[in-house]
């Protein structure tokens, strides 16, 4: 039996690309449109995506580490324990999280978010460069 993804309208074996790619496209904010094609199944409001690489080159545990775009633009991702940086030419970005997937920083040339939680896993405060406090007025 073939599973089918209702919301992409195609098998879930052909999303593994498609996901990836819109992985990448979300650590850089990266918003595109490409019309699919037309269909009387189809949703009238469908997700729209574009290929943002030509090629993509994955770790051994099949984490995008490398994507080439049409123009020639390379992106490298590089992890280390819970630690992601993306490099794009001389700009990067460092994303850190704690053992429990919870973003804890985000780093790039401009200086150094960090994210606070609580137990919970609410927001409790953030740190930004220049040590500006934002506290959160969620109560537990």
């Amino acid at each position: 039996m073939d599973v089918y993804c209702k919301l992409f309208h195609c098998p879930y074996m052909l999303m593994k690309p498609f996901l990836k790619v819109c992985f990448l496209a979300c650590l850089f904010g990266i918003s595109a449109s490409a019309q699919p094609q037309s269909s009387p199944n189809r949703d009238p409001n469908p997700v729209r995506a574009e290929i943002l690489f030509d090629s993509l080159i994955y770790d051994r545990y099949d984490r995008p580490v490398k994507g080439i775009t049409p123009e020639g633009s390379v992106t490298e991702t590089e992890y280390a324990g819970h630690k992601t940086t993306v490099k794009v030419g001389t700009t990067w970005k460092t994303t850190e999280y704690s053992p429990k997937e919870v973003m804890t920083s985000v780093s790039d040339p401009s200086g150094t978010v960090h994210y606070f939680t609580r137990a919970d896993g609410n927001p409790e405060k953030t740190v930004a460069p220049g040590n500006i406090e934002t506290v959160s007025l969620l109560r537990p």
